[in-house]
């Protein structure tokens, strides 16, 4: 059964690319943010995303308190992306539907109770709950299209998606069988790691720049990320998956405030996010993709390590999560100064 969870959805996802490509659903060229040299096959997310729910529905019961609301949000955001990728949507009707999908599934899935910061409570401070219901809305919304943001280099955005999934996974797996509450997090256990693995087999395709991710991928893995981090931030602290997401966090955050302070539009297509600076400069795809999944690596390591299981510390998490970011915030200021200046020098 083991081996199954772990090489089947990988070797299925495989497979099912070869079909997604024959679809003839294609990514061309736009002369700005999609610089291939010739339309591109798209929505390989689609053959992620049906084999991990697939294996999941086989493999382990939906019937989860809590649950229920969270995998209805990956498939609608995966829908919505593919909708997009086959007939294209305008920007603001796909953030519309992505903000009532998220506030839907916040307020009928699970979300915080408490909110730590130093000086507070040992505990985190109580949060009334239509902010604990806004706050879970935000995070779903922010990670869902922050990762679609993210993907506009072969192997970054999906290969960095697993990357987050396998700590999250990690960190859930003794409270999945060890803890009296043990149902939802044994559940996004088992759907974090068919994910990542579902992903390994699409990557053969994406890294050689044979088939995209779409939007089916991108939304649909984002998703997967969103509630994954949901669970494990009432499970350990907000922190934590903060910190697991911070190689997009970083970039994405950051590259909207120099695009306000441009006075660019937020949300119109762009080159300007780091991974793209690099792509500019002229590095090869897969040389920013393993750069963003060193950086997940580390923001995964950091917290397995650090915090204990058995007795989770909010103070841990938080100095976990301001170190990293800190860190992470000074090397795209270093990158914007000094690639962006050549950049804009040179006119690239």
């Amino acid at each position: 059964m083991i081996s199954i969870a772990l090489f089947g959805p990988t070797l299925v996802s495989f497979v099912l690319c070869l079909v997604v490509m024959r679809l003839g659903i294609k990514d061309a060229p736009d002369g700005g943010r999609k610089t291939q040299a010739a339309p591109v096959p798209s929505a390989g997310g689609l053959a992620v995303l049906a084999t991990a729910l697939a294996f999941y529905f086989a493999l382990a019961s939906p019937n989860v308190a809590g649950f229920v609301p969270l995998i209805l949000l990956v498939a609608a955001a995966a829908l919505v992306g593919l909708v997009d990728d086959v007939r294209g949507l305008q920007a603001r009707y796909k953030f519309g539907l992505s903000g009532l999908m998220c506030v839907l599934a916040a307020a009928y899935g699970p979300h915080l109770e408490t909110f730590y910061l130093p000086g507070g409570p040992d505990g985190g401070w109580p949060l009334p709950a239509w902010i604990a219901i806004l706050g879970a809305a935000l995070w779903l919304f922010v990670i869902i299209n922050g990762t679609n943001f993210m993907d506009g280099a072969n192997g970054l955005a999906m290969g960095s998606a697993a990357s987050m999934l396998y700590p999250t996974a990690l960190m859930l797996f003794p409270h999945a069988w060890f803890s009296a509450d043990s149902a939802l997090p044994g559940t996004m256990v088992v759907l974090s790691v068919l994910t990542a693995q579902a992903i390994l087999g699409f990557l053969f395709w994406n890294l050689r720049g044979k088939l995209y991710a779409g939007d089916v991928g991108a939304l649909g893995a984002g998703a997967v990320i969103a509630v994954s981090g949901l669970v494990l931030a009432r499970t350990y602290s907000v922190w934590v998956p903060a910190t697991l997401t911070l190689p997009f966090l970083v970039d994405i955050l950051l590259t909207m405030a120099w695009r306000a302070r441009q006075g660019g539009n937020l949300f119109h297509p762009h080159r300007d996010h780091a991974y793209q600076l690099f792509l500019r400069a002229g590095w090869p795809h897969w040389c920013v993709a393993l750069l963003w999944w060193g950086f997940c690596i580390v923001c995964g390591v950091a917290p397995v390590v650090a915090i204990d299981a058995s007795t989770p510390s909010d103070a841990t998490a938080f100095w976990i999560f301001i170190t990293l970011c800190t860190t992470g915030s000074a090397l795209w200021f270093w990158q914007r100064a000094v690639i962006g200046g050549r950049l804009k020098r040179e006119g690239l």
